[in-house]
């Protein structure tokens, strides 16, 4: 089986606490899985998740060496 963690792991991954999490979780807005009452997060979702919404940096427009 995979190594699936918990809210207070997964939240620790994400840098949030865990009501931040269940609030995530309650909107659907962060991938999960039901075991009976338990709710189980898997690291590999969690880091896709992450990567999917990086928002991208764009270039400073103008190129001279601003500081």
């Amino acid at each position: 089986m995979q190594n699936l963690i918990s809210t207070k792991e997964a939240a620790a991954m994400l840098g949030v606490s865990p009501l931040t999490l269940e609030v995530w979780k309650a909107r659907k807005y962060i991938p999960f899985i039901r075991l009976g009452r338990r709710t189980l997060y898997d690291p590999r979702d969690l880091s896709a998740w992450v990567e999917k919404n990086k928002v991208q940096v764009r270039p400073r427009r103008g190129g001279g060496d601003e500081q």
